[in-house]
């Protein structure tokens, strides 16, 4: 993957609807023009806020806004298109500037999306701040590396997963890492409530097989914090089969007990 971006809008509640509309149209132009758009989608905010980011000022609807590109070419393609209509129609909605923080492919550790149309009616979309314990990022990748290899294989209702280490100096969407630590910004996505069910379940597995989630905490520098979307706060959108960065490819999924 070339490139990932994570990004906050925010709009001021009575054009809320209108933007919301010119989003379902863009995601029809990219899903039309850009094949090699590989995540495309928007979820709304809930006026609670979150861990890992604060809530929306009064008055204010607050968007999150995800893109993923296979290649240079696509990001450049998109970037053209961009100018014809969606540039400028966003920008005319925004309250203010948005966030954003960007990823290249250095810094995709390992991840998969799925062909899927992305709306209210889909489950479940979320994002995870990972903070890790000094000089323990490359066994924490592998580890992460081989999870994938557990997703890809073995659950294919989960749409979206993956693991990317953030920048060294943050951005304007998330306050720079610890220094000395590596941050990871962790998503996944989940087809209907049945998928991530059988996620968890792999992920907690009890009977002595590898498995994910005992796993990563003895990494954990810090307490997780994160932001999660169900049902209708994903709005629209769409993602393509991929391959993030680095995936075992030998994983044994024994069948659970």
């Amino acid at each position: 993957m070339y490139r990932v971006t994570i990004m906050r809008m925010t709009v001021l509640d009575e054009n809320a609807e209108e933007f919301e509309n010119a989003c379902a149209e863009q995601v029809n132009r990219v899903r039309e023009n850009e094949p090699g758009t590989m995540l495309y989608a928007f979820c709304k905010r809930s006026p609670d806020g979150a861990t890992i980011i604060g809530k929306p000022k009064t008055g204010r609807s607050e968007y999150i806004h995800l893109q993923a590109y296979e290649s240079e070419e696509a990001d450049k393609k998109h970037g053209e298109l961009e100018k014809e209509w969606w540039g400028p129609t966003f920008r005319k909605y925004l309250d203010g500037l948005w966030e954003s923080e960007r990823y290249y492919t250095d810094d995709i550790t390992t991840g998969v999306s799925r062909d899927w149309t992305w709306d209210p009616s889909q489950y479940r979309f979320a994002f995870h701040r990972f903070y890790i314990k000094e000089g323990q990022e490359e066994e924490f990748e592998g580890h992460a590396s081989h999870q994938m290899g557990v997703v890809t294989k073995g659950e294919p209702g989960t749409v979206l997963y993956t693991m990317i280490k953030r920048p060294a100096d943050g951005s304007t969407f998330l306050p720079a890492p610890a220094k000395g630590h590596g941050e990871y910004l962790h998503m996944m996505a989940y087809k209907n409530e049945e998928s991530s069910q059988h996620h968890r379940k792999l992920e907690h597995r009890d009977d002595g097989k590898w498995c994910w989630g005992p796993v990563f905490r003895t990494y954990l520098e810090a307490p997780l914090v994160n932001e999660s979307f169900l049902g209708g706060q994903i709005l629209c959108g769409l993602s393509r089969d991929a391959q993030w960065g680095a995936v075992w490819g030998d994983v044994d999924i024994a069948p659970l007990a």
